[in-house]
């Protein structure tokens, strides 16, 4: 057990001198890229994930329409297909029932 103190003592000793050799730049902080808030909104969300029985598809949510609906996204690559076409309440997609689309 006392190799276990010492083996921690050593990594806790080793790590806390590397932080001390650190030396700030001199040329001052990095520049920041600012982005503008609507580039935040232009983005499209993906929620949950259920795989169907075959493992062809998962059920997600998504809001790129603007509302949240179904998608099924094929696992071997394509765009989403919509389930649901709400323009006004979001549908939030929970799971398949075990044996849909086999």
């Amino acid at each position: 057990m006392t190799w276990i103190r010492s083996t921690l003592l050593v990594a806790v000793a080793v790590g806390a001198s590397g932080a001390c050799t650190a030396k700030p730049k001199a040329d001052g902080p990095a520049a920041v890229r600012v982005y503008p808030v609507a580039d935040f909104y232009e983005g499209s969300s993906y929620l949950g994930g259920s795989f169907n029985a075959d493992k062809s598809r998962i059920l997600v949510s998504s809001d790129l329409s603007g509302v949240y609906n179904a998608y099924a996204v094929p696992t071997d690559g394509g765009d989403p297909q919509p389930l649901t076409t709400s323009t006004t309440d979001a549908i939030f997609a929970v799971g398949y029932f075990p044996n849909d689309g086999a």
